[in-house]
């Protein structure tokens, strides 16, 4: 697209290549030999600040531990010699993907990862205005049901146990259970029932939101509740099995 749009003009057109992190470093001896009317430089986004290109690709764009924004948390020790914590959630990110989003002089082009869409996105995709997307989005991603920005992406315990949990961690706590049958999928709504998009298990909707009913343990025994708790309260007696002792 960028060498397409690239040719109307007159030149040699600058390509910058942008990453949250070094390692997203494209290899790029073959990218030069195949685009030789580009001028294209690989840096870091900390690396860019100052410097404007005809095009910005940004790379690596996602949710999780090495995202943009990124979920490593900082040092306690150094959070009591900084100012008091920010109105907004991941207000240094936000400030360096602005910085990354500036520096084009034409057009800029995000590449993301859409299993795990970072919140930065999200927000774009909302705001709306002079943003085309291409490519397909993922049909089962679902909404985080608590700060509704966020989505819903696989992550795994200390313990090893997967689940589901939002992308706007650690600003948002919100996590769902996966299928308890393949222990992988998220169940999601399907009509009047909720599936598990992996192995095809069948599960009972939530009729107050979007999510669906599995077996919890309480204090009185087995129940069922949303997974969308606590956001959703809903909760619904087990059918208990009849048992019938016959008569000596």
């Amino acid at each position: 697209r960028i060498a397409t749009d690239a040719a109307r003009e007159e030149g040699r057109p600058s390509v910058l290549l942008l990453g949250r992190y070094r390692h997203l470093s494209p290899d790029m001896g073959p990218l030069r030999r195949n685009h030789p009317d580009l001028n294209l430089e690989y840096r870091t986004v900390h690396a860019a600040k100052g410097l404007e290109a005809d095009y910005v690709v940004l790379l690596g764009i996602c949710a999780g531990r090495y995202g943009f924004p990124t979920e490593i948390i900082d040092d306690p020790l150094v959070d009591l010699v900084l100012a008091a914590p920010e109105e907004h959630p991941n207000a240094e990110e936000r400030r360096l993907f602005y910085v990354a989003l500036t520096r084009a002089r034409r057009r800029t082009y995000l590449l993301e990862e859409k299993q795990a869409r970072s919140a930065f996105v999200e927000e774009l995709l909302l705001a709306g205005g002079r943003i085309d997307t291409f490519g397909l989005r993922n049909p089962d991603e679902q909404h985080c049901p608590e700060c509704r920005k966020g989505r819903l992406v696989p992550r795994t315990s200390e313990g090893g146990r997967a689940f589901y949990g939002c992308s706007n961690y650690p600003y948002c706590e919100q996590t769902q259970s996966s299928c308890p049958k393949c222990r992988r999928g998220l169940p999601t709504r399907d009509g009047d029932t909720t599936r598990c998009p992996v192995c095809g298990q069948q599960f009972a909707s939530c009729p107050r939101c979007d999510g669906w009913l599995q077996r919890k343990q309480g204090s009185h025994g087995l129940f069922l509740g949303c997974s969308n708790w606590p956001t959703c309260e809903f909760t619904r007696a087990t059918r208990r099995r009849l048992r019938i002792r016959p008569r000596r």
